[in-house]
């Protein structure tokens, strides 16, 4: 066997496609994931799958497409079996490239991207990938594994305004990017990246993209000390803890945000002794005696990055708040700082979690990356295996779309992301009311029919119950025109007569018994004519011609007859009923119809406001067909 633990650390595995320039569709490779698949693979085809157990907390951290690496890790066999192996064939059954409106990465508008995000086919997916999956989400656990609950119900977000040298920083990027996109630049000089880096160190402050920049006193590093040493005073009876995340700037020879925050907070009245960073603990026995002492309050506040601070990390004893400073590119990295707080052993029955953003930075794109790639994984991980599509945003998501609004700076945008949602919302309560009407329609077709055969098997057992009543139960069996004179010869005679006519596509008399005539009947019968009993498939209840029990299995037959009527006669109503009843539902029209109109109205009007109309109108090329933008 061959356990892995932190298995999503092995997904950057390299596979061919021709869907290189689609977002979501990463090219990226690895020496470990290439040397983690050369092992798997070697023990998949010495000791058979089933050999492999990957482990982790998400098994999707970045991308829809790893879940295509983990079956090619633990089911190769599978996908080749279903021709599934290359992952353009599989891409092509379980997933489609849709036109997404985003915010352009320099945060100067917005822009029209084609993007590998959406689920199909997911019951066959799922069914696929849970041969070697079981996943258990934290709400599955909640009830067995109590956790803290945060404050409202969901991170706060504290937005610092944007200062004139990022607005006018954000204008020089813009002119940067379209001197690369003309190719005025080499990729030496300048490229994307650079563009990015900038863009997110100026998001922090301004001060890390620009040399002497002011330090403003409203700028979310100085909002994040002020509130920071406020629940460190509010907590001070009970020693609780606080960390603060922050992945860019970290401990360096010149300035950096840990140092500049750490000087802000000895100079509010903090002593030095009670706050640590985590990049100062190198070895294992320095982390263990730094968690020692935040576990009992010793140290109160703990800086790290998600890298440093993340997975592993158990110090949640006394933690009551978490903030970050600045967002990840993966919502695994927001599952992993959020870990640390909201864990099993937080003595603190509610917790905190607070979020800062800078207005009119590069804070709103990573923020809707984070809300792109989190949207389909944490529908994945909960996807009812009966909806064939997979699209909805959940709790978690909404939360991030907040943050991106509130970045924005715009209202519209806020308002935009709500109509949208109840939008999604409101269309897939109309695909169930069209399903729901569907099944109605087939049921109604079908009921008259169910009725009318009803209303003869009543008419068709009263009568033998008449026979039954006026008739002697004393009989021999007759069986192909010969009387059997024991049991045991009637079973006998039976069996041979329905074998000797079993390919026969009609019913065929067999013999009698008690007034009653005896048919074989291979096909399954409807209403049963008045005299007449059936051996075939299904028989009547009671009359299988089991050989030594047929005379007896006939008499109880006979004698259920009663309680098969009343039976009967019982379901006739509740079936008219039923009929009665879709007959009035089946006509009931879509009572949402108004308010999706409303709301397609009122978005038109915002895309308006927003001068999005240009990009609504634009039509994108993939794969040579052209597809209008969403």
């Amino acid at each position: 066997m061959l356990f892995v633990d932190e298995s999503d650390l092995f997904k950057s595995l390299f596979f061919a496609s021709k869907m290189s320039r689609i977002a979501g569709v990463p090219q990226t490779e690895s020496n470990r994931a290439f040397d983690m698949y050369v092992k798997t693979q070697y023990m998949n085809r010495h000791f058979g799958e089933g050999r492999v157990v990957f482990a982790t907390g998400t098994a999707i951290s970045n991308s829809v497409s790893e879940i295509f690496t983990v079956q090619r890790y633990l089911q190769p066999a599978l996908l080749r079996k279903h021709s599934l192996h290359h992952f353009d064939l599989w891409a092509h059954q379980f997933g489609e490239v849709v036109a997404m409106l985003e915010l352009a990465p320099d945060g100067s508008g917005y822009r029209v991207n084609s993007r590998f995000a959406r689920f199909l086919n997911v019951p066959e997916l799922l069914s696929m990938f849970r041969q070697v999956a079981d996943i258990v989400t934290q709400e599955q656990t909640v009830a067995d594994v109590p956790l803290p609950e945060v404050v409202s119900g969901k991170p706060e977000v504290i937005a610092a305004e944007g200062c004139q040298e990022l607005h006018d920083l954000i204008a020089t990027l813009v002119s940067r990017v379209d001197l690369i996109k003309r190719g005025e630049v080499k990729p030496t000089e300048d490229n994307m990246l650079s563009v990015t880096n900038t863009g997110r160190q100026a998001s922090l402050d301004i001060r890390l993209a620009i040399t002497g920049a002011p330090d403003h006193s409203d700028s979310k590093v100085n909002l994040c000390v002020r509130k920071v040493f406020e629940i460190w005073e509010e907590t001070k009876a009970s020693r609780l803890t606080q960390m603060v995340f922050c992945d860019m700037s970290t401990p360096k020879d010149g300035f950096n945000i840990y140092d500049d925050m750490l000087s802000k907070l000895i100079k509010l009245g903090i002593p030095a002794c009670e706050i640590a960073f985590m990049q100062s603990a190198k070895t294992d026995l320095m982390k263990r005696t730094l968690f020692d002492k935040v576990r009992c309050g010793s140290i109160r506040i703990l800086f790290g990055s998600t890298e440093t601070m993340g997975a592993g990390t158990d110090v949640q004893r006394l933690l009551y708040a978490l903030h970050e400073l600045d967002a990840p590119w993966r919502p695994r990295d927001i599952l992993q700082r959020e870990g640390r707080i909201q864990r099993q052993g937080n003595e603190n029955p509610y917790i905190r979690i607070i979020r800062y953003i800078t207005e009119g930075s590069f804070d709103q794109y990573i923020w809707q990356t984070l809300e792109v790639k989190a949207r389909f994984i944490t529908q994945f991980a909960n996807a009812d295996s009966t909806v064939r599509t997979s699209q909805d945003v959940d709790d978690l998501v909404l939360t991030y779309a907040e943050v991106k609004a509130i970045a924005s700076g715009n209202p519209l945008v806020m308002e935009k992301f709500r109509v949208e949602q109840d939008l999604r919302e409101l269309r897939m309560l109309h695909t169930q009311y069209l399903s729901g009407r569907y099944q109605m329609q087939a049921e109604l077709a079908a009921l008259p029919s169910e009725i009318g055969e009803l209303n003869r098997s009543i008419l068709a057992i009263a009568s033998d119950i008449k026979m039954v009543e006026g008739g002697s139960t004393d009989a021999l069996i007759t069986i192909d025109g010969v009387r059997q004179h024991s049991i045991t010869h009637a079973g006998e005679a039976l069996f041979a007569f329905a074998a000797s006519v079993r390919n026969s596509n009609e019913e065929t008399y067999a013999g009698s018994y008690a007034d009653f005539s005896i048919f074989v009947r291979p096909q399954s019968p409807g209403a049963n004519p008045p005299g007449s009993l059936y051996e075939g498939t299904p028989p009547i209840p009671g009359a299988s011609a089991q050989q030594g029990r047929v005379a007896q299995n006939i008499q109880e037959t006979l004698q259920s007859m009663p309680k098969m009527l009343e039976q009967k006669k019982a379901l006739l109503p509740i079936k008219n009923k039923r009929l009665a009843d879709l007959q009035i539902e089946a006509d009931k029209p879509f009572v949402h119809f108004g308010r999706i109109e409303e709301l397609e109205g009122r978005l038109r009007s915002i895309d308006c406001a927003l001068d999005l109309d240009r990009d609504r109108a634009d039509t994108l090329s993939v794969e040579g067909k052209s597809i209008e933008s969403a």
